[in-house]
């Protein structure tokens, strides 16, 4: 007989986080969530702004709770009718697992241009992303804390493609749940006209409890022409 507490943690598969989500002045988004079970499952969205305060988006609200059938999927689509911007990020949580994703795009004269960020899972030490601002391409970066009690500095470091760092810096800090996105050069200025790759950790600070939630993140590459198209994101 062993005596003892007991405390249980949710899985990181089970918590999906989506780094840059979009909505108004000309743009819309549309989240979907697939049931990786035989079984119907229950999923709660949150949504955040960049502040770390509930984001109630047009469509959808701050905060929803969904049930998706075995092997089925759910969309969730904002209303894209704000008139100014909006930008924040969002959690979708559930006892088992599953996947997520989201679909921005920006509605245009001519065409629709449109990217995708995937759910990414919690509890990763770091994250990397290739990078490439040659050609005049500019590549914008959305960072998330997604935790609701711990402060997280980021620690950036960049390589050319020799492997070269070029940058390293730790002036971002973001608060709990809060949320901010720029573009590389304008951060970072030794990034202008650059390609390599990008590391990003999340060094937390006060109280931590292991294990803790990272840092989330999600790149665009975007064109001279106004196309762009999303970075792949691997977390380790």
């Amino acid at each position: 007989i062993v005596l003892g507490n007991v405390t249980t943690i949710r899985p990181a598969g089970y918590t999906k986080i989506m780094s840059q989500l979009v909505d108004g002045g000309g743009w819309q988004t549309t989240l979907t969530v697939t049931n990786q079970t035989k079984y119907a499952q229950a999923y709660t969205v949150t949504f955040w702004q960049d502040n770390g305060t509930p984001w109630s988006i047009p469509g959808i609200g701050s905060s929803t709770t969904i049930s998706v059938p075995g092997f089925g999927a759910k969309f969730l689509s904002s209303s894209g009718t704000g008139s100014g911007l909006a930008e924040g990020w969002a959690k979708v949580e559930s006892s088992e697992d599953f996947s997520a994703m989201a679909v921005y795009k920006l509605l245009g004269n001519q065409q629709n241009q449109q990217a995708a960020v995937t759910g990414d899972p919690a509890l990763s030490t770091y994250f990397s992303m290739p990078i490439d601002e040659t050609n005049g391409a500019l590549v914008g970066l959305a960072l998330t804390n997604p935790s609701a009690t711990l402060t997280q500095t980021a620690l950036v470091v960049a390589y050319d493609l020799t492997g070269i760092v070029i940058v390293d810096d730790f002036s971002i800090v973001l608060q709990p749940l809060q949320h901010m996105a720029f573009v590389l050069n304008q951060q970072f200025p030794a990034l202008a006209s650059k390609s390599g790759y990008i590391r990003v950790y999340g060094i937390p600070t006060g109280n931590v409890q292991l294990p803790f939630t990272g840092l989330g993140g999600m790149g665009v590459r975007n064109l001279p022409d106004g196309s762009f198209t999303n970075l792949q994101v691997s977390y380790h």
